[in-house]
């Protein structure tokens, strides 16, 4: 390997459950345990959350390793734009087409802005394929071929490669209800409590961590700030689909999604989703086959002010 590369090839790192509720940026997410198969927040430091700078975590995408010491494959992967869907509410859905070595998945993201702070709609359909969704949101509208061929629905429906322009949806001709707004002194939800030091730790985990997950299901809530990138990921709990939800704070931040290769037990990247400050981000990846995934979660200004807050899961 290159000299601006350490080996890790030797080193695995492991997490208790009393990581998930630490006030330091922690960077292990190994879903070894069975303990971290559910969420366990609580507000550390006797109610105050620490908002002082953090020691950096270990940067493995820096080190050209994963963090189970296999090398990292970090080139583009292959993928294409099926659609984008404007929601009535201001959100934006997006789908994707991605590249693994078994074939294409799914990427599907939803952008939210956090300073008029709308629930997130994808988060009310975690359970549904890229088709259940697509086909709430866009109803007899012609449907991406690749989300098609993935729910195995190809002949019967009225199929198109990509939609070019984007689409509109409206909630509430389409009958689809959120739940109801969380309150803020400002009336208008959330919003910017996300970056207020105690209240952005109850506010986020009453956003992210509370949804509906299959029973297989790995998860890690982390509502504590992060000021640098938070990884989770599993070894050996192999799934099709990886899972984020990232909010940042004083600057742009990434959510990135991985798999680890069957041909040569590499991990690869899949897709960075770049997130705009003051702002959410719902992403998920669904794959052809099982396989270890692995989610970062990553303030792009690295340090105070600015930083990120997150929810993971990786599942069926």
């Amino acid at each position: 390997m290159g000299n601006n590369k350490m080996d890790r090839r030797s080193i695995v790192t492991t997490q208790t459950d009393s990581s998930l509720s630490s006030n330091r940026g922690i960077e292990s997410g190994n879903a070894d345990e069975t303990q971290n198969a559910t969420c366990n927040c609580s507000l550390p430091n006797n109610g105050q959350e620490c908002m002082s700078a953090e020691t950096p975590p270990f940067d493995y995408v820096a080190s050209g390793f994963g963090p189970d010491g296999q090398e990292i494959e970090d080139e583009p992967t292959s993928l294409k734009s099926l659609a984008t869907i404007v929601l009535s509410n201001g959100a934006r859905v997006e789908f994707y087409a991605v590249e693994e070595e078994d074939g294409y998945g799914i990427a599907m993201r939803e952008l939210g802005d956090a300073e008029r702070m709308m629930p997130s709609v994808l988060a009310t359909m975690s359970n549904l394929s890229a088709l259940e969704i697509y086909s709430k949101l866009c109803p007899n509208k012609p449907v991406p071929r690749e989300i098609a061929i993935q729910a195995g629905l190809q002949q019967s429906v009225n199929l198109t490669d990509t939609i070019g322009e984007p689409l509109e949806a409206d909630l509430d001709s389409l009958g689809i209800v959120l739940p109801v707004q969380f309150g803020s002194d400002s009336g208008g939800g959330w919003g910017g409590h996300f970056c207020i030091p105690g209240d952005g730790w109850h506010a986020f985990v009453a956003f992210a961590c509370n949804g509906s997950y299959p029973a297989n299901a790995w998860r890690w809530c982390d509502p504590n700030a992060a000021f640098f990138w938070r990884d989770r990921w599993t070894n050996g709990h192999k799934r099709k689909c990886s899972f984020g939800i990232t909010a940042t704070c004083g600057g742009p931040a990434e959510t990135i999604h991985y798999y680890k290769k069957k041909s040569n037990g590499k991990w690869k990247r899949l897709k960075i989703w770049y997130l705009p400050n003051n702002h959410w981000q719902w992403t998920r990846y669904c794959g052809i086959a099982k396989r270890d995934r692995w989610v970062k979660h990553r303030s792009s200004i690295q340090g105070q002010p600015s930083f990120v807050r997150s929810f993971t899961a990786i599942y069926t």
